[in-house]
């Protein structure tokens, strides 16, 4: 059955921190119409301690009393401090005040105070610390009330617990000196310094394994009481008295050998060990400890000797394995079997380093399946904390995998003590050009290029390309599906070359692309992007698209000043003045060779007159001639000069139809966003007449996308 926090219908404790007896009692002034049970309540935490108020103010007389505001009387010394810490935590642990009804991340280190409800809930566990190092730990499914001095116990300073289902254990220091008395539905458990565990089952029937120290007084509420020594346990069903201790079933030997060592790469470490069967055990509980902390628990059937947990994260573990008999009660743990799980990366080739996860302490192991074998690129390289790790080769710190196919990775900690092998698939790194076989320039020539880059698996953004004797290469930047680049190829370059394809970290290459070098004359025009076949003597490739189309919007900035306006409009009136605004266009272009091209631009802007309502609409109509400055393979600057002109229609009686030239020029800037496609940026000057009879200037500032067919 699941039990969750929300229903409060998993295993409850009651834990009760006493008064201190050492104290002095303390005055308190009653207030209004409180009764003595009323005061029990507020200040001491529990009605049940209404006998210790009475006892302590025998000046009250005879039942009932009437006690009157202002009145001073004596009530127990209760620390104000908290009653108990939570000291460790592992998964999903929550706290709840009395007086709110939601439930609140706990975090390691918080205090805790009376009626404080503290819950555990699947996968997880917490421990509780009393101020006097006195603790009670809580198994998965686990809801713990922390109380201050209630009953008896205002004057002794010892921890109570009531167990109403599930499973706790204790813990209780040698010095102590002081025990925890555990109560079920049956049942009453004296625990004094060692380890035991108390549980109860659905049917309310208790059972404690006391695993060493002191023995545990274990008294039947129906009669009867035992002494359970060390390495004994007993059980007590509701309405029976408790049976006689026996002996607990002991622990299984390991079989495997340890200590045991793992890596924990981006998937964590899978940590396995087997045991030998152990007499009398009818199922085994395994626990993970990292330090003193539970990170995972399972049960298994005898029938099963071993087990798997997988996503180890890097640290130091311990594993123990205790025996249950078929009556449930639990044996001591085990020798625990050590554990060392090393920290490692794999890095992607192209990609830089990351830092090495950092183990955070209050997380349980993941629920993870059994892990298959890795996929990484080849090229990937494998770095550690520390170990030497090998793919068929040395081990290094720095791994660089070269193998394709199935292989297995093998480290060795620092101290030399190896580490579990882990399999792995190596992804080849298909490396080919965007157009044709090869990539093909010029003598004394320069082309850009595209080539893809694909793999099973990831990949970086760190690449160079390093060209054989002749050739000269400026970049190259990656894209979506690979690389661009641009190539040179020297007047006396050889007819064939290559590029190399080398991770910029490791310095390793990991692929080549064929370069061919053609006679000038073998090109009908330079190209950007090469399209046809690579190999000297054949046809040249066909020429690119020499056309562009492209649409924008922007902003018209026209000067507005009384005499700075433009001609449009009626010039006779000095407040018919037109205003700019939003503008919309679109632009073809025709391209002469690499650098030089003409183009044509029109637009519509909605408009308005100057301080009045009136709208007008402005069309603008351009053509230019353009060159471009700056070719950086994806990024382009071009500068452009033309004339054309301003026409303006409008609903005002005032102003006529309106036509007025104008010469201009500009800049643009391009970037590709595809393999025809660019962003582009552009500004514009417009140098026109005014209302005065002489020149003003209009501004343009657009942005828009390129398309070449």
């Amino acid at each position: 059955m699941r039990l969750t926090l929300a229903t409060l219908s998993a295993a409850t404790v009651v834990a009760v921190a006493g008064a201190r007896a050492d104290q002095p009692p303390d005055d308190y002034v009653v207030q209004g119409d409180e009764t003595c049970m009323e005061i029990a309540s507020k200040v001491l935490g529990d009605r049940r301690l209404l006998p210790e108020l009475h006892r302590l103010n025998p000046q009250l007389g005879p039942l009932p009393h009437a006690l009157r505001p202002g009145q001073i009387i004596k009530v127990p010394h209760v620390e104000q401090g908290p009653d108990a810490r939570l000291t460790r935590k592992i998964g999903d642990v929550r706290f709840r005040r009395p007086s709110e009804g939601a439930w609140d991340a706990a975090r390691r280190g918080m205090d805790l105070f009376r009626a404080w409800r503290v819950g555990s809930e699947a996968r997880a566990a917490a421990e509780i610390t009393f101020a006097d190092t006195q603790q009670l730990y809580l198994r998965e499914h686990t809801v713990v009330i922390i109380y201050g001095p209630e009953r008896r116990r205002a004057r002794v300073d010892a921890p109570e617990a009531v167990l109403e289902r599930g499973t706790l254990r204790s813990r209780l220091a040698e010095l102590n000196g002081r025990p925890v008395t555990v109560t079920t539905p049956s049942a009453t458990a004296e625990l004094g310094a060692g380890s035991a565990l108390v549980s109860v089952d659905d049917a309310g029937l208790s059972t404690v394994a006391n695993h060493d120290g002191r023995p545990v007084a274990l008294a039947g509420k129906a009669g009867g009481k035992v002494a359970v020594k060390a390495g004994m346990g007993s059980r007590v069903a509701r309405g029976q008295r408790p049976e006689k201790p026996r002996p607990l079933p002991p622990p299984p030997a390991w079989i495997t050998a340890g200590p045991l060592g793992a890596i924990a790469l981006a998937d964590g470490a899978t940590i396995a060990a087997q045991w030998a069967p152990a007499a009398n055990a009818a199922r085994y509980r395994f626990e993970l400890l990292r330090g003193a902390a539970l990170v995972a628990a399972g049960e298994v059937d005898a029938a099963a000797t071993g087990f798997e947990l997988h996503g180890a994260p890097p640290g130091s573990y311990t594993v123990q394995v205790a025996s249950i008999d078929r009556d449930h009660l639990e044996g001591k743990p085990g020798a625990p079997l050590a554990v060392t799980v090393r920290g490692a990366v794999v890095v992607a080739p192209g990609a830089d380093a990351p830092a090495l996860a950092a183990l955070v302490d209050d997380d349980p192991l993941p629920a993870a399946a059994a892990p298959g074998p890795l996929v990484v690129a080849r090229g990937a390289r494998i770095v550690t904390d520390g170990s030497t790790c090998s793919v068929g080769g040395p081990p290094a710190a720095v791994t660089v995998i070269d193998a394709v196919g199935p292989a297995t990775l093998t480290c060795a900690a620092p101290d030399g003590q190896a580490l579990a092998p882990r399999q792995l698939v190596v992804e080849a790194i298909a490396l080919a050009p965007a157009a044709g076989p090869t990539i093909v320039v010029a003598a004394d020539g320069t082309t850009t290029f595209e080539v893809t880059l694909t793999s099973g698996a990831a990949l970086g953004d760190g690449w160079q390309l390093e060209p054989s004797i002749g050739l000269t290469v400026d970049g190259p930047t990656r894209t979506p599906t690979g690389l661009r680049g641009t190539i040179h190829a020297a007047a006396n370059a050889p007819a064939t070359g290559a590029l190399r394809l080398v991770d910029a970290t490791t310095q390793k290459t990991l692929g080549t692309l064929a370069v061919s070098v053609i006679p000038p004359a073998a090109i009908d025009q330079p190209t950007r992007t090469p399209t046809g076949p690579a190999a000297p003597g054949l046809p040249p490739p066909p020429r690119p698209p020499r056309w562009t189309l492209g649409g924008y919007v922007g902003v018209l900035a026209l000067p507005t000043g009384v005499d700075e306006g433009t001609e449009l409009g009626n010039a006779a009136l000095p407040d018919d003045v037109v205003e700019g605004g939003p503008e919309v266009g679109a632009r073809a272009g025709y391209w002469f060779g690499d650098d030089l091209f003409a183009e044509v631009e029109l637009s519509g802007t909605p408009a308005r007159f100057v301080g009045t309502p009136r709208s007008a609409l402005v069309f603008a109509g351009h053509a230019y001639l353009g060159v471009r400055m700056i070719d950086r393979g994806r990024f382009e600057l071009r500068a452009l000069a033309g004339d054309g002109g301003f026409a303006l229609t409008s609903d005002s009686p005032d102003a006529d139809d309106d036509l007025d030239p104008d010469a201009a020029w500009g800049v643009a800037a391009t970037a590709d966003i595809g393999d025809r496609l660019r962003l582009r940026l552009d500004g514009r000057q417009h140098i026109t007449a005014d209302r005065a009879g002489g020149v003003t200037d209009t501004l343009r500032l657009d942005l828009g996308l390129e398309y070449a067919p």
